[in-house]
């Protein structure tokens, strides 16, 4: 009889414990979603800047355009595949190398862009820290042509 006592009032004390244990264990689940949503797009933002600073020094390496008018090319870019509203640092450097190694007179153009960013938190809004995209391009120079 002591034995069913004892049994019958522990398992009242244990009452209301699933209900506890379930919201704690949702609580865990949605904070784990939630950073894989942000590492999803911090990824996507970061493959993005890579691909657009390829795009542009392509742009500008093979159409001899300016250094302006691949940053135009990357803020159009930007604004269809990020935000409008996010405005990363752009810097485009150039630069000529001869071959000399073939004991030729061949020039090469070298483009460079680099695009640092905020890292978006959970959508284009804010930061937490930078994320840089980087591309080159190499395209055979004219003699003739000079840096802009």
């Amino acid at each position: 009889m002591k034995l069913r006592k004892s049994l019958s009032t522990l398992s009242r004390s244990q009452e209301g414990n699933a209900v506890a244990a379930h919201v704690l264990v949702q609580a865990l689940v949605l904070f784990v979603i939630l950073g894989l949503i942000q590492l999803g797009y911090v990824l996507y933002v970061r493959n993005t800047l890579i691909d657009i600073a390829g795009q542009s020094s392509r742009r500008v390496a093979l159409l001899g355009g300016s250094s302006q008018e691949g940053q135009n090319r990357a803020r159009q870019l930007l604004d269809s595949y990020i935000s409008p509203s996010y405005t990363p640092r752009i810097k485009i450097s150039q630069r000529i190398v001869s071959d000399r190694e073939k004991q030729q007179n061949k020039q090469q153009k070298i483009v460079t862009v680099e695009i640092v960013g905020q890292i978006p938190l959970v959508g284009p809004f804010g930061g937490i820290g930078t994320v840089t995209g980087r591309g080159s391009f190499v395209a055979p120079v004219d003699t003739q042509e000079e840096l802009p």
